[in-house]
């Protein structure tokens, strides 16, 4: 897709989504175009393609897919009576309500929630309570809960996947009501009569119920935490969108703040205003690149932006000169979150692999994914080649033991010239718009082809390799700051 068809496409999506301010409306996500990414556009080639049998077929397939998950989720809702899985909502009345994620059974076990890490316990350190409400991602069951999630200063309440019977036959009856109002519309435009078609199927959507349902739980959360500001992290989703949009009717005195995590080359829907029912009153960046490129964002300007930071631990005070790198060489393979992308680094490492026996690589997967589901759909990575394991450490014990470090779209790269561990893009030029170092394109290695490698591997261990490594440093120590609430804080109290 070229940069233009890019344009049109979202100012097709944005008209479609102005146009009306309905929750339903507002709630499909394919509407909602994160970020010019080749995997992520995947969803949109039906607009490219002629109606014919094959359009026809799928049509009717999505849909009959759509229905039967809408079916089974209703019947589901009849043993179903409670908003979320915690029993006991008692005393979760706080300052602050934290949309948060539960995506790895493993989080349950940390002692800081993987997105905010500190933010809570600073705003407990200022007299600031916090409730943290975890969109629920797993199957997950009540008696895995730490009862010190209910009991402690900073409660954690998970959010159930299904609700009850009327609400998710309420869920269904205004996707359906939504589909019918996009199906009808008139549009002259080509594309935007494409857009208006697929929009209409797409609402019926398990994603857009999913968000339609996150906005009832989050409703009814922040009556009974009634906090004076609800932070979410921010991206562009709909669902972001819903919640900013229930807190103002709920409480239009609630200001509404979005922790904004990285920016990527050509992303659109955090870019794009939507009207001030939908927009943070405050967005919240975790360093001072980001805050910069906001800056420069006309469609926010109105909004205040402000750093504060991030408490993961992305940056080391200073290069720390490591002698614990193996003999052998060493290339960190740092899967994305997505399944295609995993999949598609994870298995250019194999070839690699092959044609570099002396060198060791270590597959180190995103906390979203489950290795053995992604064996199970891909039996080749269950049987890999004797230089290659699965990393079974923290992310900066596999830094410390590795060269080079191979990436697409992980921020966890950030991370890595803090180790003397060199970070190479892996991709072409027409995804260089989703690495997270794309300001920097012109010093870190590009991978496109396996035969490049043995060029990469010279470098290693070199003076070229440290002069790379200091000045991807410096861009790196910018891109993430040490956490730092009180200006945020400061905003809020004072706004």
């Amino acid at each position: 897709m070229k940069d233009k068809e890019y344009k049109d496409l979202c100012d097709a999506c944005d008209h479609v989504l102005l146009e009306d301010d309905s929750d339903s409306r507002m709630a499909i996500s394919w509407l909602h175009i994160l970020k010019w990414d080749p995997i992520w556009l995947e969803n949109y080639n039906a607009l490219f393609v002629k109606m014919d049998m094959n359009e026809r077929k799928r049509i009717f397939l999505t849909l009959l897919r759509y229905s039967l998950i809408s079916l089974i989720r209703i019947i589901k809702g009849i043993w179903v009576k409670k908003f979320y899985i915690n029993k006991d909502l008692t005393g979760s009345e706080s300052d602050f309500l934290l949309i948060s994620h539960l995506v790895n059974k493993e989080f349950i076990n940390k002692k800081n929630d993987f997105y905010y890490g500190e933010i809570p316990n600073n705003l407990h350190d200022l007299g600031l309570s916090s409730t943290i409400a975890m969109i629920n991602h797993i199957s997950i069951k009540p008696y895995l809960i730490p009862e010190e999630w209910q009991t402690g200063p900073i409660k954690r309440i998970v959010l159930s996947k299904s609700l009850s019977l009327i609400n998710e036959v309420k869920i269904y009856y205004s996707q359906i009501i939504e589909a019918l109002k996009l199906i009808r519309n008139k549009n002259v435009n080509e594309l935007h009569k494409k857009v208006y078609r697929e929009a209409a199927i797409q609402a019926l959507s398990n994603s857009t119920a999913n968000n339609l349902r996150l906005k009832m739980q989050i409703s009814d959360l922040l009556r009974l935490v009634k906090p004076r500001f609800i932070m979410v992290t921010y991206e562009g989703h709909a669902w972001e969108r819903l919640i900013f949009l229930e807190a103002r009717k709920i409480d239009p005195k609630i200001k509404c703040i979005g922790y904004q995590h990285a920016l990527i080359k050509m992303q659109h829907a955090i870019f794009t205003n939507l009207g001030e029912n939908y927009d943070p009153d405050v967005i919240a960046t975790s360093g001072v690149i980001d805050l910069k490129n906001l800056e420069k964002i006309k469609n926010l300007e109105k909004i205040t932006k402000v750093n504060i930071g991030s408490s993961k631990k992305f940056i080391k005070p200073s290069l720390n000169g490591s002698n614990t790198k193996l003999q052998k060489k060493t290339c960190l393979v740092l899967a994305d979150g997505d399944f295609k992308e995993c999949c598609r680094i994870l298995f250019f490492a194999v070839d690699l692999s092959r044609l570099n026996p002396d060198v060791h690589f270590i597959f180190r997967l995103h906390p979203v994914t489950n290795k053995n589901s992604l064996i199970k759909k891909n039996p080749l990575l269950g049987k890999l080649q004797s230089n290659i394991n699965w990393s079974d450490s923290s992310l900066e014990d596999d830094l410390e033991f590795s060269d080079l470090a191979l990436y697409r779209a992980t921020n966890a790269i950030y991370l890595a010239p803090s180790y003397n561990t060199l970070p190479v893009f892996f991709g072409n030029k027409k995804s260089m718009n989703i690495d997270p170092l794309f300001d920097i394109a012109d010093i870190r290695p590009n991978l496109f082809e396996t035969n490049q490698f043995i060029d990469i591997l010279k470098v290693t261990n070199s003076d070229k390799q440290n002069i790379l490594i200091k000045k991807i440093l410096k861009y790196c120590n910018n891109k993430y700051s040490n956490l730092n609430i009180k200006p945020l804080i400061h905003i809020l109290l004072n706004s």
